[in-house]
């Protein structure tokens, strides 16, 4: 990337105001301020590319891989994404392991069919699914570092994953070489301990943590 991603003095503060910090949206106000950068990034569950993530939303300039396992999803986004330039699009997960990887997801019906695959998740037991009908997806995984490896990945500016809680996994087992200046990643699946610990982690490596209800964006300090 040509510049630095600089924090700005209004993010940390917001980040301590615990009233206001599901209220302002200052994950969205961040990723406006990137939109016209050369950002490379790597999107684990991109989905259709039409619910509204900030790199289907502000990414039109990005440089970066769209993965989505399940075919019927994956063909939708391939078919549908806003901006196709510089995106490569591969129908693989993320894991913690290289092999494959059993997916579920909430059974298609007529009333769900706008919203059903949303939650697809590799707990089948997860909030969403436990007692949903459900349907079976076995998908190629690899792990972070395998990914990056083979595609010759060496910086990475962004790495934004939203995996219905799998999201730790793949982040624990990888080595952060190369180091993401950015991380954003779904968190609603994860208890405080989980959290507070993963956070400590990044906090050693110097980054910087804005927690939301759900989410959490993490900045590189010298990114």
């Amino acid at each position: 990337m040509n510049s630095r991603i600089k924090t700005p003095l209004y993010f940390r503060i917001l980040g301590r105001i615990k009233h206001y910090v599901d209220l302002y949206p200052y994950d969205r106000i961040f990723f406006k301020r990137l939109q016209n950068k050369e950002l490379s990034f790597v999107q684990a569950g991109a989905h259709t590319g039409k619910s509204g993530d900030f790199i289907s939303v502000f990414g039109e300039k990005w440089n970066g891989y769209l993965l989505e396992p399940i075919p019927h999803i994956f063909e939708e986004l391939v078919r549908d994404y806003p901006h196709k330039q510089n995106k490569i699009f591969e129908q693989i997960a993320l894991s913690d392991y290289d092999g494959t990887l059993k997916l579920y997801s909430i059974k298609k019906t007529e009333a769900n069919k706008d919203w059903y695959a949303l939650f697809t998740s590799s707990n089948p037991d997860n909030y969403y699914l436990k007692d949903a009908e459900k349907e079976i997806f076995e998908v190629p995984c690899f792990t972070l570092n395998t990914f990056l490896h083979q595609r010759g990945i060496k910086e990475l500016d962004l790495l934004y994953m939203n995996i219905e809680g799998h999201e730790l996994r793949i982040l624990k087992k990888f080595d952060f070489n190369p180091m993401p200046k950015i991380i954003f990643i779904e968190t609603r699946f994860f208890s405080f301990i989980e959290m507070k610990d993963f956070y400590e982690k990044l906090l050693s490596m110097g980054y910087r943590i804005f927690p939301k209800r759900d989410f959490c964006l993490i900045i590189q300090k010298n990114g």
